[in-house]
């Protein structure tokens, strides 16, 4: 006789079949994530200061540049963040 699975066991079994395999994926992209994240937001904040700095700036986007730079920053923490929460 086949023993009855208890219907509140199943959400549970369902979110880690989703949890481990994504957390694997994230786990594995997360060192070319924070590089080309890390990356982008340092040369992005550096150009947008050296050229804000420089007198041949021509109706270049400073603030605009500033904001997309530090957003990569935003999106790395919030990725180290959705790994935490996948992994408990």
């Amino acid at each position: 006789m086949i023993p009855k699975m208890d219907v509140g066991h199943a959400p549970r079994l369902v979110w880690h079949l989703v949890r481990l395999p994504a957390l694997a994926l994230l786990l594995a992209l997360a060192p070319v994530v924070e590089t080309v994240c890390g990356t982008l937001m340092l040369l992005g904040l550096l150009v947008s200061v050296a050229f804000e700095l420089s007198g041949a700036r021509a109706h270049f986007p400073f603030w605009p540049m500033i904001a997309l730079s530090l957003g990569f920053g935003v999106f790395l923490v919030a990725y180290h963040a959705f790994i935490g929460l996948l992994s408990r």
